[in-house]
């Protein structure tokens, strides 16, 4: 039983790796074999992914490259949270004084008007 548990932990398990290396068909007939002296139905099956579900992916290799890009400093996005907080007090300051800018526009248009 050591023997076993040894080499089962000394082969990585990743999913998509389980058909590519012949130490992983050997792993996995091992533990085809291994279920099959102890269980009564055991059975291989092999799934495809289906293309239209996209919310699953399997990669194909493990060595993946990795992909960086320059994106804006903090800077700007605290510049951007300052101008947009200015625009949202500007506009909070004019829905809580409209009844006073609209009496005085109200008294210029009259006033123009006569």
């Amino acid at each position: 039983m050591s023997s076993l548990m040894h080499f089962l932990t000394s082969v990585p398990r990743a999913t998509q790796l389980l058909d590519k290396e012949p130490g992983h068909i050997l792993l996995v007939s091992s533990l085809e074999h291994e279920f099959k002296r102890y269980l009564q139905q055991v059975h291989r099956h092999t799934f495809r992914q289906d293309r239209r579900d996209p919310d699953v992916t399997f990669f194909d290799q493990m060595n993946q490259p990795i992909v960086m890009y320059r994106v804006k400093p903090a800077a700007f996005d605290l510049f951007l949270g300052g101008c947009i907080a200015a625009y949202l007090g500007m506009v909070y300051y004019a829905v809580q004084n409209f009844g006073y800018v609209y009496t005085k526009l109200k008294a210029a248009a009259k006033s123009k008007h006569q």
